[in-house]
C-alpha cells in the first residue's frame, strides 16, 4: 500500500495483511464489514445533505 501521498481507500485498509489477521482474529467478516461502513458513509452523507445533493469538499450549504 502506498499511503504517503492520500489516505488509503477502505478497499486498501481492509486488504491489508495486518488488518486482515486482527479481524480474522476478532471473528470479523471483511465483506460484512465493509458493507457497514459504506451503509455508515451514505447515512452521514444523507444527514450532512438532507436535500440528496453529492457532498463536495469545502462545500457550504445554501441559504434560502
Amino acid at each position: 500500500m502506498n499511503w504517503s501521498y492520500r489516505e488509503p481507500t477502505l478497499d486498501e485498509i481492509l486488504s491489508d495483511s495486518i488488518i486482515r489477521a486482527l479481524m480474522e482474529a476478532d471473528g470479523i467478516d471483511p465483506q460484512e464489514l465493509a458493507a457497514t461502513l459504506r451503509l455508515t458513509g451514505r447515512k452521514l452523507v444523507r444527514r450532512a445533505d438532507p436535500l440528496g445533493a453529492p457532498s463536495m469538499p469545502g462545500r457550504r450549504p445554501s441559504t434560502p
